[in-house]
Formats: C-alpha cells, structure tokens, sequence
C-alpha cells in the first residue's frame, strides 16, 4: 500500500530513521520490534520504502509499553557503586566524612587535561563551621558571607576578601499563607520604609553589603540593561521613611 493510504486507513506514519531519532534507538533495535510484531510497518511499493505507523513508535517509547516497564524496572534497580562522573574529578571514597569531601582528578574525564589541580579538598558547613577553618588558613577560597567582625579578623590575618556582584545578599521574605495581613501591599511598604537598607547591608555583610537602591525586583546590577533612564525614574524606591511607614501600617490597619 501506498503511504497516503496507510495514513489514511491508519494514522499517521513516519520513516525508519524518523522513528530512530524519535525513539533515541538504532535501527537493528526497530528491525527487531518490526520482526517481532510490536511495530506495525508497511513497505511502499513505489519506492520499497519502510513506514511504521506513528502512534505503535510513541507506545514502544512509553512508560506503559512492555519496553518502558522494564526500563523503570531497570532503572529503579539501578545502584551504582560510584558516581558516574564526566567531569575533570570525582569522589575520593575512602577519604569522605561529614566534615569534608576531597575530589581526585578523574583522567577520562571532559576537561581533565586542562585542569591545574589534581586534588579538591571541599568543607562542609555553614558560617560558623567554616570561620575557624578559613581564619587558620585551611582552605584557599570560601564563598560565605562572614559577619563585618568576622571581616575584620580576617583582614588582620592577611587573609584577602573579594567582593563580586553575586547578585543576593540578606532579604526578609513573607509567607502570606501564615501572615495574611501582608497581603495588602501597605503593610509591604511599610516595612521598605521603615528599614534602613544602607545599615542593614554593613551590620549583615560588612563592606559586602550594599542597600537596595531601585527596588525593581531584581539586582541593582541589572536594572541599566532592563529599564531605561525614564522608566527608572518611575520607580518607587521607598527611602528610610519610619513616618511614611506608620502611616502606611496604620492605614492598612
């Protein structure tokens, strides 16, 4: 029978390489279900080429068909003894404790040969697990934000703080499920007034921390490349206003 009235007797239908990049599977791997009698497939005699009826394609790479169930089998079955790494490290096994991982150069790997160090001891641990570690010079690099105390010991040690865009910093966030009352948008402003953005930033990050200047939603770093000059003008950038933020809270009630 001829394609068109394949489809039209049938639905629709693909070709054999159609099928393969739809699948992800090679063709011996279709010539199989076709011998098999899961894949519907019908020659045209026009030009002797193979078509398979699309819909028996999608069944055979779905969950539901015999070939998907043992895939999940498989793949809930499936414990590794290591990780399958394709990077320049993996896991050092015998070294790993809660406090810290070491990564071993993982030669096979994309990249490895680019790579300056053969081994990657990381710490484990918030703030305060990591300042003793840092102040006695164990690691070479900590991605932390240390209190301006902290900051401050550091620099006396001659240890070196830089200070990138990382684009986040302290925010106060409200669930509205559990405190309605900020639902109504005064009480939010109330509270951008009433805090001093500027301390905030130096008591929680030191030098690090820098108030929210246009309040946009986003970094401050990004506002130039989203919003013109007019449009920046518009905003509300709510400055430290405690006499501001009691009207509002009163107003909302």
């Amino acid at each position: 029978p001829r394609k068109e009235d394949m489809e039209r007797d049938c639905g629709p239908m693909i070709s054999v390489k159609e099928a393969m990049k739809r699948l992800g599977r090679s063709q011996t791997f279709l010539m199989h279900a076709i011998q098999e009698g899961r894949l519907n497939a019908w020659k045209d005699p026009r030009n002797n080429r193979l078509w398979i009826r699309l819909e028996d394609v999608d069944y055979l790479g779905s969950p539901d068909s015999p070939e998907g169930k043992q895939l999940n089998t498989d793949f809930q079955q499936f414990r590794p003894l290591q990780i399958i790494a394709s990077g320049p490290y993996t896991f050092d096994y015998n070294s790993i404790t809660n406090a810290q991982l070491t990564l071993v150069k993982n030669p096979n790997g994309f990249g490895a040969s680019n790579v300056a160090f053969d081994k990657l001891v990381l710490f484990n641990g918030e703030t305060p697990d990591v300042t003793p570690v840092v102040l006695n010079k164990d690691v070479d690099y900590a991605t932390h934000g240390f209190p301006p105390a902290t900051e401050q010991a550091f620099q006396q040690s001659g240890i070196r703080i830089i200070r990138p865009p990382t684009y986040s910093g302290p925010a106060l966030l409200m669930n509205l499920d559990k405190l309605p009352e900020f639902a109504d948008k005064r009480a939010r402003q109330a509270l951008a007034h009433a805090i001093d953005r500027n301390q905030n930033g130096t008591v929680s990050l030191g030098a690090s921390g820098k108030g929210t200047q246009f309040m946009a939603g986003f970094s401050d770093l990004l506002v130039s490349n989203w919003l013109s000059a007019d449009d920046q003008a518009k905003l509300n950038t709510y400055q430290f206003d405690p006499a501001m933020a009691t009207q509002l809270l009163q107003s909302a009630g």
